[in-house]
């Protein structure tokens, strides 16, 4: 928008200084144009205010610039009543008041923009660390409950099987080394 509207100005200094007939259609079609894009412009910002705050400055910018645009229009007929120089005069003492209004406004929308963007960013990476904590959290309670099924699976074995693992190689080896003097305890 604010591209938009330093046009403005500018083809009102250029209206009220020339006076080729030709040259004000064609500068007025620019207007037209340029008055065209700022309400397109407006209308597609309008669709994405999130809050009062954002209304308020929202509408400031549009009552500025607007402003603006009725300043333009004004210089047009005093051009077109033969009077291009109070126009000139206008152009040089309102229009300048009327745009540092209206790119003042339209700098505290942008502001206010950046920290609600810089709010999403913060939320978002706020939610990106909770995922991972949450992520974290489940991967160990995996790995907990494989340990305990582990723990739990290798003891049942162990009570199916019937004593120590090693107690039972210990006793084989010595039955195998010809030694069957001792007693094998059975559980």
């Amino acid at each position: 928008v604010e591209s938009k509207f330093g046009n403005i100005r500018a083809i009102s200094w250029e209206y009220a200084a020339t006076t080729d007939p030709a040259k004000h259609e064609q500068l007025e079609a620019r207007f037209n144009t340029q008055v065209k894009n700022v309400e397109a412009a407006f209308s597609a910002y309008e669709k994405t205010i999130v809050d009062d705050k954002d209304r308020e400055l929202y509408n400031d910018v549009v009552k500025n610039v607007n402003a603006l645009i009725d300043a333009k229009t004004k210089t047009i007929e005093r051009v077109k009543q033969g009077d291009a120089a109070g126009a000139l005069l206008e152009v040089s003492n309102t229009h300048a008041a009327i745009v540092d209004a209206a790119e003042a406004s339209l700098g505290l929308l942008e502001d206010y923009n950046h920290h609600l963007a810089k709010q999403g960013i913060e939320e978002g990476t706020a939610i990106q660390e909770s995922a991972l904590n949450i992520l974290v959290g489940v991967a160990l309670l995996i790995a907990l409950s494989l340990i305990i099924v582990s723990v739990l699976t290798i003891r049942s074995l162990m009570r199916t099987l019937g004593g120590e693992p090693v107690y039972a190689a210990e006793c084989v080896n010595r039955i195998a080394a010809g030694d069957l003097s001792r007693d094998v305890e059975l559980a």
